[in-house]
């Protein structure tokens, strides 16, 4: 319910005070548009969190923690947590940066959360809070893209026929939606390929599994130099 708090305020902000550029005026979003984009992120936005608690789960015994689904998307939503309280002050849209700042916060929740509730040693949570924030920021890139891609050239298709307004076209293997559900399929073989170095025990097979995770990640097509 906390995630609530940005998309409703962000919701407000843009459509009734918008946003002030020189030269050209107060920019606001059209209510439709802005209703579509909302339920968007917010529906994207729960997607992506239950995303990022699976990334954190298969990592785990990369860093030497425990495995454990409920514990791991307990740790995300304690880290997001910040950023959504501060979230309200999207209402008045210039005030934005500081819901960033509460999110770099929210990167320190998830450093000290990690050791304690995914068990992984206090040394190695610097490295396990890198790759989960990398792993988080290509999510949150995508949202925006497939965000942005059905808000911008589809607003009025989507605005006529409400949110069913999601063809087939969004689901082809090039659009953003496709390559969502493709870099998940990546991440889901990735995480199976961790679990059988887990249990081989071998140190090498175990970073190579992680560095496919990451690779998947980032786009790489499961693939990443270190």
């Amino acid at each position: 319910p906390l995630y609530l708090i940005p998309v409703i305020a962000s919701f407000i902000g843009m459509t009734m005070f918008g946003v002030t550029i020189p030269f050209l005026g107060t920019i606001r979003t059209p209510m439709m548009m802005g209703i579509t984009t909302a339920v968007l992120q917010f529906g994207l936005g729960l997607v992506s969190i239950y995303l990022i608690s699976l990334i954190i789960n298969a990592l785990a015994p990369s860093f030497d923690g425990q495995k454990d689904p409920v514990q791991a998307l307990k740790v995300i939503a304690f880290a997001m947590t910040p950023g959504w309280v501060a979230g309200v002050l999207n209402i008045i849209p210039s005030l934005s940066i500081l819901v960033l700042l509460a999110g770099l916060y929210g990167i320190y929740v998830l450093y000290l959360g990690l050791p304690i509730l995914m068990k992984a040693p206090k040394e190695k949570a610097l490295g396990y809070t890198i790759v989960t924030v990398i792993c988080s920021i290509v999510m949150y890139v995508i949202i925006g893209i497939v965000v942005a891609s059905i808000t911008g050239a589809g607003a009025y298709s989507a605005g006529k026929m409400g949110l069913s307004g999601l063809d087939k076209s969004s689901m082809e293997a090039n659009s953003p939606l496709g390559e969502w559900a493709k870099m998940g399929e990546q991440m889901e073989q990735a995480g199976k390929k961790m679990e059988e170095a887990q249990k081989s025990g071998d140190a090498q097979a175990q970073m190579s599994a992680a560095t496919e995770a990451l690779g998947a990640a980032l786009g790489g097509n499961g693939n990443v130099e270190v």
